[in-house]
């Protein structure tokens, strides 16, 4: 009786895992081309591909680090849910 409650509970809760599992892999991924790319771009504006001066450079450079320790700290997170 004890296990066959036990496997309803796990059974009940599976979707739940997955659903969380895949939300963290999106969190993950999804920002990643977009936190490399903003990089690129900043780099290109001393090319005069874009006009921007240079307090918004350094702005747009912080956030884009800021932005990939969130998702490194998010990829540790996943790494550790995975062990």
């Amino acid at each position: 009786m004890l296990a066959q409650s036990f496997n309803k509970m796990a059974e009940a809760l599976q979707p739940a895992e997955t659903r969380r599992q895949q939300l963290l892999a999106d969190v993950r991924y999804e920002p990643r081309t977009p936190i490399t790319e903003l990089p690129n771009n900043i780099r290109a504006i001393p090319d005069e591909v874009v006009e921007m001066d240079k307090e918004q450079m350094i702005t747009l450079f912080c956030q884009s680090r800021h932005l990939r320790r969130l998702v490194d700290h998010l990829d540790e997170l996943a790494q550790a849910d995975i062990l």
